[in-house]
This record gives structure tokens, sequence and C-alpha cells, in this order.
């Protein structure tokens, strides 16, 4: 099935990505990575603020033990509360030769895993687990690492190295955060975009950003068919997330090129209502 997904902010980021829902505010967190800017909107009230961290924040996360976020920033990660001077706790060459953290989010221990890529996406790229304040890679030789969500039960990891075309489908031992297998669960044609970011719902099916697409697409990891699509009148999808106080409602990301109209809506919020609900965000437990 087809849907239209509409504007509900006008946030005009160049590159707006990493969409994270508190639940407990009612809250849309996102970041403008080129922008150096991380926002939070309030969809019942149409308040919307902006925090500017000095740096290019690629990801974050909520934290469990405080109000703070967890930034995937340069040349590491960082703890902050909103408005406040982050402070490094890890030390992460991101930023070196031309790299910088794209993607991330908690797994359902609590680890941050966040992903570096390099801007001309060389197979340099990282992708890092945090946990306290120590950063372990997991995976090497990444292009554009991307995505991320776990299945309900935290046993399979979904994850997209973009320019592959491919989502794949990871082993994952929620107890120790070690990764294993390896398996295509999703390929997507060139012409519907290059997969992004992307979430799960509470039917195991994935929602996937399709940069350069229009769109979000609609799969089952399962069999690698694709179920669907969300239209968004945006060439760059970035990235999604379900939220809402039942978690039916799907925010959508996008970026804007230099180059778009002036009345183009690329770089706002997008939102569409959907039948099937998603799953809560995993808070940092660092």
């Amino acid at each position: 099935m087809d849907y239209l997904a509409r504007v509900v902010l006008n946030s005009r980021c160049a590159l707006g990505e990493g969409p994270v829902w508190d639940e407990c505010a009612g809250l849309l967190y996102f970041t403008d990575i080129t922008g150096k800017t991380l926002h939070r909107f309030n969809p019942t009230t149409g308040a919307h603020e902006a925090m500017r961290p000095g740096f290019q924040v690629g990801a974050f996360a909520l934290c469990q033990s405080s109000d703070e976020l967890v930034l995937a920033g340069e040349n590491g990660f960082y703890r902050a509360a909103w408005l406040a001077k982050p402070r490094r706790i890890c030390l992460v060459p991101a930023r070196g030769e031309n790299r910088r953290f794209n993607d991330g989010k908690c797994d359902p221990a609590g680890r941050f895993l966040a992903g570096v890529m390099h801007n001309a996406q060389s197979p340099v790229g990282v992708l890092y687990s945090l946990a306290g304040q120590t950063a372990t890679p997991l995976l090497e030789g990444l292009r554009c690492p991307n995505g991320l969500c776990w299945t309900q039960d935290g046993r399979t990891l979904y994850y997209a190295d973009s320019p592959t075309q491919e989502i794949r489908a990871y082993d994952y031992d929620p107890f120790t955060g070690a990764l294993s297998g390896g398996r295509v669960a999703v390929r997507i044609r060139p012409e519907e975009g290059v997969p992004d970011g992307m979430t799960i719902d509470s039917q195991g099916q994935l929602w996937v950003a399709q940069w350069g697409g229009w769109q979000v697409g609609h799969y089952d990891p399962e069999t690698g068919e694709k179920l669907g699509k969300v239209d968004v009148p945006a060439h760059c999808t970035s990235s999604c997330v379900f939220g809402g106080a039942d978690f039916k409602t799907l925010y959508i990301t996008t970026a804007r090129r230099p180059d778009e109209p002036a009345a183009s809506p690329a770089g706002d919020i997008f939102a569409v209502q959907l039948p099937v609900a998603g799953l809560p965000f995993t808070r940092f437990a660092g």
C-alpha cells in the first residue's frame, strides 16, 4: 500500500538526519549534520527549538539516567544537556582524513552504535559500539554506514552500507553486543534511490528512507519483497522514525540541495499516519 507524507515542520535543513522520538515528553529530535544544529520539535504545540553544539553531529541518542544526549560528533562521542556545551567522553578520529559520523542508534542493551563514513565514500568507514566511555569497532571497510535497527527480540540487526544498494541482516547477541553472520535481506533498485536511514515496526517490517528516490520504502526483510511506499515530495529522504502517542506516526527527515527552488519543501520534516505501530527507542545506558 502507498501513502503520502505531508510537511509538519518547515525546518529547511541542509542535511536533516537521525530522528529520535522521546515518548516521555512527546518530542521529536533530529540533526542537521552539515548545518551543525540539533533540533527538537513538539508536534502538538508546534514549538521548535535549536541547539548549536559547534560541530557536526551525525547521530545521537537520549540517555537513560539523565536528560542528556549522547552525540556522535567530530573526533568522538560527547554528552550534553539540551543547550549546554558538549563534553567529550570518548576520542574517535571521525573527522580525520575527510571522515565523519553518519548514523547511529542504541541497541536493546543501551549500547550506542554509530558509523563513520568517508565523504567520498571510500571503503574506510567503521561501525563503532559505545558502552560507557569505550568505543569498540564492530565492522570495518564500510563506505557509508546507514540504517541500524533491531528486531523486537534484539537478535537481528539490520544495517545498510548505502552504496551497495543492500540492507543486510546480522545475527546479534544483545547480551554481549557481538555481531556474526551477515546476509542480504533487501536489495533496492538504483532507480528507486539509495538506502539511507530506516526503522522497524512492531510486525518486524522495515521502513527505509531512499535517498534520491522521493520515498520511504516498506519492505518485508524475511522475503525481501517491497510491500509499498510513502511518497515524499522531497528528492532526498534521509531517515525516519515512528512516534506519536500510539507510535503510528512516521516522521521523515529530508535534505535540501543548493539548487532547490525556493518553494520546494526539501529539508523539511514530513509525517504520515500508518496502520501499524513502531517500537520505542532504547536509550543510552552509559
